[in-house]
């Protein structure tokens, strides 16, 4: 009779432990693909994550700021930013990608996560080099 319950207790241990496991799993998988316009409508993001691609193109006032496309495996990436030389990495941590960019003295780090179902995009900016102060940006999605 021990055994018996001992076997079911073990069998619905390992399923309950099963499930966090799973969602965990899933946490990664989110995708902030899409075009993203800020609540002020004066910066558009667009975002393609492909496989383990990430492209992504800021447009402010119709003007690119910048434009890439970089593994996110934690690598620098080469680009232009504005015209000039920069480095971008990307990568995620957990279901936010992390994207730190380099762009001569300045190194700027920001978080990129869903909100709201999916619909909005909230960028969390965080100067590097020089300090400042983190800011956290709403863009809706289009």
């Amino acid at each position: 009779m021990k055994r018996r319950n001992l076997a079911f207790y073990s069998t619905g241990l390992l399923f309950a432990s099963a499930l966090p496991l799973s969602a965990w799993a899933d946490v990664g998988t989110s995708s902030i693909s899409g075009t993203w316009q800020a609540g002020d409508k004066s910066t558009e993001l667009v975002v393609e994550q492909t496989g383990d691609n990430v492209h992504m193109t800021e447009q402010s006032g119709g003007k690119t700021l910048f434009d890439y496309t970089c593994k996110s495996n934690g690598r620098d990436c080469n680009f232009k930013e504005e015209g000039k030389k920069a480095t971008v990495s990307v990568y995620f941590n957990g279901p936010k990608l992390v994207e730190i960019r380099t762009f001569g003295n300045v190194v700027m780090k920001r978080r990129f996560g869903l909100k709201d179902n999916g619909k909005i995009l909230e960028v969390e900016q965080m100067p590097i080099t020089p300090p400042g102060k983190t800011e956290t940006f709403l863009y809706a999605k289009q």
